[in-house]
């Protein structure tokens, strides 16, 4: 149970992160990405595809039906962190605290 729970929270954080950099690649923007600052918009969508493909990989290879509860909770959790952790990241960009 607890390795559903992990690889569920593992699975929605990348999925919340990897559209974010895929949408943000679609309107022809760079997205901020993890190792290297801003990359270009198509590398945007390349690492959005990525991620959520690793994160369609973590889904399939956890035990989800045996631990529906688990797995709901995780993919909550996860969507949560990924949301407040990306709002936090994008409060301390240089264009955000000119706008403010």
């Amino acid at each position: 149970m607890v390795s559903v729970l992990i690889l569920s929270f593992i699975a929605a954080f990348l999925v919340a992160n990897g559209a974010a950099h895929y949408l943000s690649g679609l309107h022809g923007k760079a997205y901020p990405m993890g190792f290297g600052g801003m990359k270009s918009a198509e590398a945007s969508v390349v690492w959005g595809i990525v991620e959520g493909i690793i994160a369609a990989f973590l889904w399939h290879i956890a035990p989800m039906r045996f631990h529906a509860r688990a797995a709901a909770l995780g993919v909550v959790i996860g969507l949560l962190v990924a949301g407040i952790w990306m709002a936090n990241m994008h409060a301390k960009t240089p264009r955000a605290r000119k706008e403010a």
